[in-house]
């Protein structure tokens, strides 16, 4: 799970600085700002996903069989 939370991130990152790259034309700065929102949105999905993971519920049990 680890290497997709790391995946996500880079995708995150990299997607970011090439979205706001591509709109202002490659200026340096604004693909780092796109980098760093690309970056925090993925790592604030990770965040989420592992909290949603923590208080589910199990699917199955004694009552599910």
């Amino acid at each position: 799970m680890i290497w997709r939370y790391v995946a996500l991130a880079a995708i995150g990152a990299v997607g970011g600085g090439l979205m706001l790259g591509f709109i202002s034309s490659g200026d340096g700065k604004n693909t780092a700002i796109g980098s760093f929102y690309g970056l925090t949105t993925a790592v604030c999905w990770i965040a989420l996903h592992a909290l949603s993971r923590l208080w589910a519920r199990p699917a199955v049990n004694e009552f599910t069989t």
